[in-house]
């Protein structure tokens, strides 16, 4: 599910990542995370101008419920 406008920051220290850092962290390919957004199984996707961002707050909250 994709967002067409950002929110707020949640958090006072939270921020947007790239893909190259959602990678890093959650450990799943490019490939592998659009099946997921497709699944509507990942974090909403947010549009910063024309860029493809995530919060990290959502990522690392995604990453400790889907830990094997």
């Amino acid at each position: 599910m994709c967002k067409q406008n950002s929110p707020m920051l949640s958090a006072p220290f939270d921020q947007y990542i790239n893909d190259k850092l959602r990678e890093e962290i959650t450990g799943i390919s490019r490939t592998t995370w659009w099946r997921l957004e497709r699944q509507g199984k990942t974090p909403p996707l947010y549009w910063v101008g024309s860029l493809k961002r995530w919060l990290l707050s959502e990522i690392l909250t995604w990453t400790e419920l889907h830990a094997s």
